[in-house]
């Protein structure tokens, strides 16, 4: 979900979603919650991962862009 506003405070979900998860971490401990909170994004960190994109995207020799290809195409397969 993209937020415009960068301060928007919990809603009812969000605080029922933060009473299950201490739940289960209380239950099962701080395995039993990876991966189950995502933070709300706002345009403020859509522009800061576009200027670290442009950032890489004007590495010399394309090595920034070289990188980035190697780690997302993880299997070698030159499809992603």
């Amino acid at each position: 979900q993209v937020c415009p506003d960068e301060h928007r405070g919990p809603d009812k979900a969000d605080v029922k979603k933060f009473e299950m998860a201490a739940m289960m971490e209380q239950h099962g401990g701080a395995p039993a919650t990876a991966g189950t909170m995502v933070r709300s994004k706002t345009f403020g960190d859509f522009d800061k991962l576009e200027k670290q994109i442009r950032t890489i995207a004007t590495e010399p020799d394309n090595k920034g862009l070289n990188k980035l290809w190697r780690r997302i195409d993880f299997n070698g397969n030159n499809k992603v």
